[in-house]
């Protein structure tokens, strides 16, 4: 199987969709002698920021000088993104082995168990194979959908476990409350291993304070701001983090803990909320030292200062600034404006070039991102399961009746029109989905 046939088999699973559920993954990996048993890992979920906290994590730790291993998904440009290693994609000729690899297990599982592993269960258990064998000191591994039930829930034993946050997303699968989607993204806690909690509301975190005692997982959680006086009911830890700046070279802000704290730690990361899911990632990176992986003080500052995480609020040009972002439910959507709106203030015009997957929130998405532009480009973000344009210029007009609102299907022709005449003082974004941020990234790149 060569690269071009890997690329095809993996666009064919994707007619067996989602399906929640460890058995197919567990089967693929029994083929493949179970790689993931031998990981040192840290698993990492939540609604938003996720991502985020993995990049940091990664970067924290491969400064520190191991050999990091990074999963995350979906990718912008090319299924490689997905397996890096010490912040390099696999090659392209390695990544068609190792699907090549997964495709016989895969197989396997069909012929031997009459089971179909899905897409993004192939790519998981082909993600572990590849640090495996490449003897990776911790794997880095972003959960794709809920945890309780997602393919990366294989892992046994990780070092450490967080939750970025909890917002409302992919209802349809996880439920319709934080609590529901908190019992399921809970279900990544292990016996033994601590749980470090993020942005939750008192919902979610009711529900997962009451899996993690059932599962025996010790608790982190990450407040903003300093928590009140501590009850002698409470049997987890707290940390927190305050003192938040946001600027356009990244985020600054103040870690603390019982015995510990760092003053003016930056994340390269933009936008005020990046402060949380960076004191997330300390506080793992915290939780890596107990349990044998130290990272140090240095490593820590050194690695969040040069975290990368591209498709957001990421600059990919200037004069005039364009903005990407990849936000797609309201909780993302909030945060990305309100980041904007803080970071670049006084930039005139300000455009936007929309996309939007039909199965999300749509209002809750594009409220935010087109209540302070003056013009609005609606194109289609590169998935099957994008939104007809129609459809979201009637969001966009209902939303932002001032705003100029054009239809582009081609991304590479939004863009054009975007930027038309924008000047050098303008802002244009391009938001909503991933998938559409990846494509508009690639285009960008490409244009002189």
């Amino acid at each position: 199987m060569d690269y071009t046939q890997a690329l095809a088999y993996l666009e064919g699973l994707a007619r067996f969709g989602i399906k929640p559920g460890l058995e197919r993954t567990l089967t693929l990996l029994d083929a493949l002698g179970h790689p993931e048993a031998g990981l040192r890992a840290v698993h990492i979920t939540g609604t938003n920021g996720k991502g985020s906290v993995a990049a940091c994590v990664a970067s924290m730790a491969n400064v520190a000088g191991y050999k990091v291993g990074l999963y995350t998904s979906p990718h912008l440009a090319r299924f490689e993104e997905r397996f890096q290693i010490n912040g390099e994609p696999v090659s392209s000729a390695e990544f068609a082995d190792l699907i090549a690899e997964t495709a016989l297990a895969a197989k396997w599982a069909h012929d031997r168990h009459g089971l179909d592993p899905t897409q993004f269960e192939v790519l998981t258990a082909a993600a572990f194979l590849y640090f495996a064998r490449a003897e990776v000191d911790l794997a880095v591994i972003e959960v794709g959908l809920g945890g309780r039930y997602d393919a990366t829930n294989v892992l046994a034993a990780p070092l450490v476990t967080a939750i970025a946050g909890i917002d409302l997303d992919h209802t349809d699968v996880l439920g319709h409350t934080t609590a529901a989607i908190a019992h399921d993204k809970a279900g990544i806690a292990r016996r033994g291993v601590p749980l470090v909690v993020g942005s939750v509301d008192e919902d979610a975190w009711g529900t997962i304070l009451t899996v993690a005692r059932e599962t025996g997982a010790p608790v982190v959680r990450v407040y903003a701001g300093k928590p009140a006086a501590r009850d002698d009911r409470e049997d987890w830890e707290s940390v927190w983090f305050d003192h938040v700046t946001a600027r356009q070279d990244g985020t600054i802000f103040d870690w603390h803990a019982a015995s510990s704290e760092y003053a003016a730690l930056r994340t390269a990361l933009r936008g005020r909320h990046q402060a949380y899911n960076a004191a997330v990632a300390v506080t793992a990176a915290w939780q890596l030292r107990k349990a044998g992986v130290p990272i140090s003080d240095d490593a820590i500052r050194r690695g969040l200062g040069s975290v990368h995480w591209p498709g957001r609020l990421e600059i990919v040009r200037h004069d005039p600034l364009v903005v990407l972002d990849g936000a797609h439910n309201p909780g993302g959507a909030q945060a990305a404006a309100e980041a904007i709106a803080e970071l670049f203030p006084v930039l005139r015009p300000r455009r936007v070039v929309l996309g939007v997957l039909a199965d999300k929130d749509v209002p809750g998405v594009v409220g935010p991102l087109v209540a302070d532009m003056e013009m609005v480009v609606a194109t289609r973000p590169d998935s099957k399961r994008a939104l007809a344009l129609d459809e979201l210029a009637r969001y966009v007009q209902k939303a932002n009746p001032k705003a100029l609102i054009t239809v582009e299907p081609d991304i590479a022709t939004a863009l054009r029109r975007g930027l038309d005449g924008l000047g050098a003082g303008g802002l244009l974004v391009v938001a909503g989905s991933l998938y559409l941020v990846g494509p508009a990234r690639s285009v960008l790149a490409a244009a002189p």
